[in-house]
């Protein structure tokens, strides 16, 4: 088979266009190094049932940069949906149909989760409240990019029949495996696992089947193949128990990844006699302590309760833990139970900007704060310094904490380096308890230890790589980033999904003249990580890697090279002879090998076969290069004639075959119909096969498409008339029509492109032609006669490059003429062109009557337009997509129909 490849020329004037061609296929965008936080831009949550019916869910949202955000339940199908703008300073409240509280029926997979979500770039903070009298409760919401693979509930004892927990996906087709603790509602056994399918926005809730620590799911095991959510707590429950009063509360659980061996608590100013804690194992064996003395030993999935534990303290262990704190009941202050994740302090953050719950629901707000010593003094609330003598330590850890009493709003807190902060509001017999904020970071690998693979490939003033994680226990990747500190670098990263076993990108130059230098870091869903060091050349529009026409002038015996991508108004650059060829010449075609050696065939007199190596260019593109004589393949010329027997066109083709006498390269001839294999060392010829077609038949051309088949060009020295026919089977003579060209001149050449169109020359345009649908289009004329063509590609490895160009459609091409019009299967194919601006074409087949559905999709799962939503009969169709109203970015378009689906990307640029 002919070796698509680009060689290293000598000769190189490309300029920076290459690189949006290769960027066409994967949506490209500039990101820092960034540490997964509670800030986002897309949440997806589900709400437990509340203690009654009568509760009302609100999401509070705050954010410091301006926002829009919209609000839609349930996810899929939503019939409630809002917008709001969030401004810096301020609390919006939005309050959620009752029914995603209370619509929940334990043990069954359903749509009634909640999404919010707002533009990239502009991330926002959500809370999710439960307002009712005497028993609200709020949650920190968590954004989908800290979704992850694994949870372990942690409730509480349930006065009510059962603790809860409520598992939500994000993506589609999502595998859930669960093990319960305790025997679910809906028949799930204790101990057994069991598995579920989600869609995204669907939710599953398991809820224990008694009351009491037979009722607790605490423990419970939610593992899947795709990021999750889960939220878990109690529809009422008293803390300690027996102690009143009951309360709702719950919490969104952290993925066992983000677990940590160390744990600081602080007690609550309205729980003198303390909070109570609950202690979880994410692995057998575990030894937690409680400021350096052993407390406990747990396996996985166990959880130990302290008593009311007042002041501050440490929980240590060997294998990572999580905490959570509750609030206790009947209190001598303001407050009854809730509950609070305690954040590890490698998940501390630097500065939080964050909410309490508005609406006048509580008559007190407070925060706890802890921070390393070093940094008493500096930690700041909304601007202005705590005092240091509000912090007291906690042991020897190195860490203080501090109590600051706050208003009902939005506040800031900083420090110069992390501190944990927890928020919460009372009022008589009602409270609420979150974090503040946390990072996100895979800090417990678990059973993964495996650090992901990190490939690239540097090509001069660009760069394509890899980051791969497939092994056995292994998570996938999550993320891939830009590192800070990378310098006038653009990364792309192709669409995937969080856990894919590899994800691609490339990496270009921001400014084009500068270089580029920085660090790509991938890491999986356990942490691991892996990066890859990036070092560009920019400046002078040098490139070692091009992608070149090379065309001939039968009249003159020269060759040039012409630019594909050097200057996107005209498609030929013609910048000069690069080679000297003997004016006697007359070039019919040229093809080039795997070994850097450019053959092409001389018709004067009789048909010769010469030969030269790039890398006997010079560069400077005056210096003749002589073309080496291969040998005469014998087959005579006679200019009488309208008929000569001449070898009319080159290909390169490897075959396993015994009729291979010589080499890979064949010819044809021009009028005789006879397929011929050609000596690479005398030039000498053997036929092959010759053509089953009947009467006057001349070929012009034959390539290689990208679909492997090799392709004919039959042409009429009259001019019209030109053809695309194919080989059923080469090197047999089994050929068959594909398609006209429409045009009254001679097309005397033909090339393909590994984008699926074939490129022909009409001696005075350049045509780009589909062989699937009628499409064919033409750019502006030029001067050259052009007799032969061919792609030439880097040796090192193939490169998905496609023209920028925008070709015209020409109006009335005719119908691919095929052997069956009918389509024998469904299809969706490469919008053209791509990328566009702001109109694209895209063809589809059906085989089968039915309705058809064709949307575009936008990177968030938004429809952003419907093309197609009707019964269609069977047949080939095209539609058009002016994308005017839309911005610059990648996007997806699906069909559906019959129960077959495909999607495709396409790049809009403006």
């Amino acid at each position: 088979m002919q070796n698509l490849f680009l060689f290293n020329f000598i000769v190189r004037r490309m300029t920076f266009l290459i690189l949006t061609i290769f960027f066409s296929f994967a949506f490209v965008y500039q990101v820092e190094a960034q540490n997964v936080d509670n800030k986002g831009n897309e949440f997806i949550m589900s709400y437990l049932t509340p203690y009654s019916s009568g509760a009302t869910q609100q999401l509070h949202l705050t954010s410091d940069v301006n926002t829009a955000v919209t609000i839609q339940y349930p996810v899929n199908s939503p019939t409630f949906e809002t917008t709001v703008n969030v401004s810096p300073g301020t609390i919006e409240i939005v309050e959620i149909p009752s029914d995603a509280a209370n619509g929940w029926i334990p043990g069954t997979v359903q749509n009634n989760s909640v999404r919010a979500f707002s533009a990239p770039n502009t991330e926002f903070v959500c809370y999710m409240t439960n307002i009712e009298t005497f028993t609200s409760d709020a949650a920190l919401a968590l954004p989908v990019d800290t979704y992850n693979t694994e949870f372990i509930a942690l409730t509480y004892n349930p006065l009510f029949t059962g603790s809860m927990f409520t598992v939500t996906a994000a993506f589609n087709n999502t595998t859930v495996t669960i093990i319960p603790s305790k025997n679910l509602q809906g028949g799930f056994a204790a101990g057994v696992p069991f598995n579920i399918t989600l869609n995204k926005g669907e939710g599953f809730q398991g809820r224990g089947n008694s009351s009491g620590i037979d009722g607790d799911v605490s423990g419970s095991i939610i593992q899947s193949d795709k990021p999750v959510t889960l939220v878990n707590g109690n529809q009422c429950t008293n803390v300690p128990p027996f102690q009143l009063y009951c309360d709702h509360i719950f919490e969104i659980a952290q993925p066992t990844q983000s677990w940590g061996n160390r744990v600081l608590i602080q007690g609550l100013i309205n729980n003198p006699e303390g909070p109570v804690y609950r202690i979880i194992a994410s692995e057998d064996n575990t030894s937690i302590s409680i400021d350096g003395a052993l407390l406990t030993n747990l396996n996985r999935g166990q959880f130990y309760e302290t008593d009311r534990l007042p002041g501050n303290h440490e929980f240590t262990s060997d294998k990572p833990i999580f905490v959570s704190q509750f609030m206790t009941g009947m209190n001598p202050g303001f407050g009854d139970p809730a509950m609070c994740n305690m954040i590890p302090p490698e998940q501390f953050q630097n500065a939080y900007v964050f909410s309490t719950v508005g609406g006048l629901q509580y008559a007190e707000h407070y925060i706890n704060l802890i921070a390393q010593n070093d940094n008493i003094g500096s930690v700041l609330l909304d601007g202005s310094p705590i005092p240091a003598g509000d912090f007291t330590a906690i042991g020897s850890t190195g860490y203080s904490a501090a109590t600051v009493s706050i208003g009902e709003g939005t506040h800031a807190t900083s420090s110069p380096d992390g501190h944990g902060l927890v928020v919460y509001g009372v009022n008589e017999d009602d409270s609420y308890l979150y974090p503040g904020g946390a990072l996100f970071n895979f800090i417990n690998p678990g059973t993964d230890l495996n650090p992901p693979i990190c490939e690239v490939t540097i090509l001069g003033n660009f760069a394509n790589g890899s980051a791969t994680d497939n092994g056995t226990d292994d998570t996938g990747i999550f993320f891939v980033v830009l590192d800070a500190g990378s310098d006038n670098l653009n990364l792309a990263v192709a669409p995937f999904t969080p856990g894919d076993p590899v994800v691609t990108y490339t990496v270009n130059l921001i400014d084009p003249n500068q270089n580029g230098s920085g660090t790509v870091l991938a890491t999986d869903g356990s942490g691991n990580q892996c990066n890859s060091e990036i070092s560009l050349q920019g400046g002078g529009g040098v490139f070692d890697y091009m992608t070149l026409w090379a065309v001939s002038d039968a009249n003159s015996g020269k060759l040039y090279y012409y630019s594909l991508v050097e200057n996107a108004s005209a498609f030929l650059n013609i910048e000069g002879d690069i080679l000297g060829i003997q004016g006697d010449k007359d070039i019919e075609d040229m093809k080039i090998n795997d070994n850097g050696e450019f053959y092409f065939v001389n018709n004067v007199g009789t048909s010769t076969i010469y030969k030269f190596n790039f890398s006997d260019l010079d560069g400077d593109g005056t210096t003749p290069v002589p073309a080496v004589l291969v040998g005469s393949t014998g087959l005579p010329s006679d200019p009488n004639t309208d008929s000569p027997e001449e070898i009319a066109s080159l290909l390169f083709y490897e075959i396993p075959t015994d009729r291979i006498i010589f080499s890979n390269l064949y010819g044809i001839g021009k009028a005789s119909k006879k397929l011929y294999n050609i000596s690479t060392i005398d030039g000498s010829i053997v036929e092959i096969a010759t053509l089953n077609v009947n009467g006057d038949f001349r070929t012009d051309g034959m390539t290689i498409g990208a679909d492997g088949i090799v392709y004919l060009l039959k042409t009429n020295d009259t001019g019209g008339e030109s053809e695309i026919w194919k080989f059923n089977e080469f090197p047999s003579g089994d050929i068959s029509y594909v398609r006209q060209i429409e045009t009254s001149l001679k097309v005397e050449a033909l090339s393909a492109h590994p984008n699926g169109y074939l490129y022909a020359s009409d001696m005075y345009r350049f045509f780009e032609i589909s062989v699937n649908d009628s499409y064919i289009g033409y750019l502006a004329d030029y001067n050259v006669d052009v007799e032969g063509m061919d792609f030439f590609y880097q040796l090192e490895q193939y490169l998905p490059i496609q023209p920028v160009l925008q070709f015209t459609p020409i109006q009335g091409a005719t119908d691919v003429k095929n052997t069956s019009k009918i389509p024998t299967e469904f299809g969706l194919t490469q919008n053209y062109p791509n990328p566009f601006n702001p109109s694209t074409t895209i063809n589809y087949s059906i085989p089968q009557a039915g309705f058809v559905n064709i949307s575009v999709y936008n990177l968030l799962g938004e429809n952003v337009a419907t093309l197609v939503n009707e019964n269609l009969q069977v047949g080939t169709y095209a539609i058009q997509f002016n994308a005017d109203n839309l911005p610059s970015g990648m996007y997806i378009y699906k069909l559906v129909t019959n129960g077959f689906s495909q999607s495709m990307k396409m790049m809009l640029t403006k």
